[in-house]
């Protein structure tokens, strides 16, 4: 499972304040941003319908630098009209503050109408607090526990509804974390929504048929995915979570029958590494394009094959953590994926002991992995460092736990 809260770092809103005219197609509207510093980014349009639900459009990627001008056309901007949205999805890192910058935009509607715009939402502060949920000890947990970066300690926090369990996946959308799925002797189709804030639960709408173990979940421009997974046999469903509407859609099926693999998000994209499938451990990677909803093949990861791994992102590289091959032989390996040359390298191995069934998450630029398991159950928190490609062993869970679950809020 994948924390890719860290990929979607600011939402810049800009509403249409004055009237304006609608858009029709050729026409233009152009966004000069100043002082915002370098970054990729995702533009999206979203025309709000009257039933209040709104549909998404566009989904160019661009990349500003200090000063650029970014034009949104033709049919992006067909139907929009006062009260509509222009969204970017920012995936600078989340340790660097975005300086506040001006904006001026111009909607050309057969000739030069300006149309005043402003920002909805701003950045925020990075976020120092991670949040593994679930599991088995001796039993299933329900648990949730909140690690503090800063201070380096753990606090326990409102349990998860029932039932207790473990194999599930989680991902974070906005400042929500979200689990999914999961076993409790029976396999499960439960999505339940944790608020930080106010240290809350509350269920939301069950997942699609199959109710499934084992799956494989992240967050792709503020929507949770949950691929593949095991229920009863290996399958290759992909579903997606509309936190706004609290609502799941069916989309394209993953390539291959895929489980316990590693999940990441690398800006707008989702890739699916390693994992288990008809009884034979993988080492293939998958990219899944939301915008387009399409999958293509990417390199494998290096050697061994393995299942039951952790994933995360940092600073827009993919990396994938320990994992199983069988018996009593597991890993402790370090990769890393760059998606814009479609290459891996291997970095530093995890400290000891070798383990898998863990989970991970990135907190401020820096990868945390939770638990585990190999002969017994693992309470390790390690830490990694991009920068020097080093480790760090952090203050231990409060209990040893596997087949776990992270996200960070």
């Amino acid at each position: 499972m994948a924390d890719s809260y860290n990929c979607i770092l600011q939402i810049l809103e800009f509403q249409r304040e004055a009237t304006a005219e609608a858009g029709t197609d050729g026409n233009t509207i152009k966004i000069t941003a100043h002082g915002l510093g370098g970054g990729d980014f995702i533009v999206n349009t979203t025309r709000r319908a009257t039933s209040q639900s709104s549909a998404e459009r566009g989904g160019r990627k661009v990349t500003f630098t200090d000063v650029n001008t970014l034009e949104v056309v033709g049919a992006d901007i067909t139907g929009m009209t006062e009260g509509d949205t222009i969204r970017l999805y920012s995936f600078i890192d989340r340790t660097e503050y975005l300086r506040a910058g001006s904006l001026s935009i111009t909607k050309r509607a057969g000739g030069e109408n300006e149309a005043s715009f402003q920002i909805k939402s701003t950045y925020e502060a990075p976020s120092a607090f991670a949040y593994v949920y679930g599991g088995f000890s001796n039993q299933y947990l329900k648990e949730t526990d909140e690690y503090n970066q800063t201070g380096d300690s753990w606090s326990s926090k409102t349990d998860m509804p029932d039932p207790a369990r473990n194999d599930l996946t989680a991902s974070t959308i906005g400042s929500k974390g979200y689990i999914y799925c999961g076993n409790d002797a029976s396999r499960l189709k439960d999505c339940d929504e944790y608020t930080a804030s106010s240290n809350s639960w509350s269920s939301k709408t069950d997942m699609p048929d199959p109710a499934r173990n084992s799956a494989n979940g992240t967050t792709i421009l503020e929507k949770g995915y949950i691929f593949g997974g095991f229920d009863g046999g290996y399958i290759n469903d992909n579903d997606e979570y509309d936190q706004t509407g609290n609502s799941w859609a069916s989309k394209t099926n993953v390539s291959d029958t895929r489980m316990q693999s590693g999940v990441i998000t690398i800006d707008d994209k989702g890739y699916l590494a390693y994992g288990w499938d008809s009884g034979l451990r993988r080492k293939t990677m998958f990219e899944y394009n939301s915008i387009s909803n399409s999958w293509a093949s990417k390199t494998d990861g290096p050697d061994p094959t393995r299942r039951n791994l952790a994933a995360s992102t940092i600073n827009s590289k993919g990396y994938v953590y320990a994992g199983f091959q069988s018996g009593t032989t597991a890993y402790k390996d370090c990769d890393e994926y760059t998606a814009s040359s479609d290459s891996w390298s291997s970095k530093t191995d995890m400290p000891d002991p070798t383990r898998y069934i863990l989970a991970a998450s990135t907190v401020n630029a820096k990868g945390y992995v939770y638990g585990g398991y190999v002969s017994s159950n693992y309470a390790d928190c390690d830490e990694y460092d991009q920068t020097g490609d080093s480790w760090a062993s952090k203050t231990d869970m409060i209990v040893a736990k596997r087949n776990l679950v992270a996200s960070t809020i």
